[in-house]
């Protein structure tokens, strides 16, 4: 993620706690605002090989730039694949990684397997999720697409389909740059993402 989107999550939840009385949601704003403070030390502490992260950082956010736009969504993000990390039950991004297809959830409010995570979709002011797998020539995940929308929304097949197809185009291009990234640093094993 970059730093600027970091920052503006942090602006935004921020905002968001001053707008709300809720104590419950109040304590899930304040955990969000505290990972994204966390991360974004780290995002600046992390100096090594500053040019190649910030490369791939550039070329991610850009392919999720082009997403948001596409789909006409208030935010999302790309998650890479890490299998030490495993799947997240119930979440959008774990639905579509298990089936290994697009998940589109139109309203979060009314799907029971989502219902786990509908406190945070309420903090980060979600209604909808739509999230594609990003999956590579030989059938690797790369990782996740994923993007949001503040109201409920419905969408064509017709419109999923575009953006499976956009996913898939990028897939190895992400694939690439991060294992160019990885092989450029000391350490690092010489095999594709």
């Amino acid at each position: 993620m970059s730093r600027f989107i970091i920052q503006q999550n942090i602006i935004r939840y921020k905002a968001l706690m001053r707008e709300t009385n809720d104590k419950s949601r109040l304590a899930i704003l304040g955990r969000l605002l505290a990972s994204a403070e966390s991360e974004l030390i780290a995002f600046d502490a992390a100096d090594s090989y500053p040019e190649t992260d910030t490369a791939v950082t550039a070329f991610l956010d850009m392919i999720l730039d082009r997403a948001i736009h596409m789909c006409e969504a208030d935010f999302g993000n790309i998650q890479l694949y890490d299998a030490e990390v495993g799947m997240s039950d119930g979440s959008a991004c774990g639905a579509a990684l298990a089936s290994a297809r697009q998940i589109w959830i139109e309203n979060v409010e009314n799907d029971a397997a989502f219902a786990p995570h509908l406190e945070v979709a309420r903090a980060a002011g979600f209604a909808a999720v739509m999230s594609t797998p990003l999956i590579g020539g030989q059938g690797n995940l790369i990782g996740m697409l994923s993007v949001h929308f503040r109201p409920q929304q419905r969408i064509s097949k017709r419109f999923l389909d575009s953006i499976a197809n956009f996913a898939s185009s990028t897939s190895e291009t992400i694939a690439g740059r991060v294992t160019s990234l990885l092989n450029t640093r000391p350490g690092q094993p010489d095999t594709p993402i």
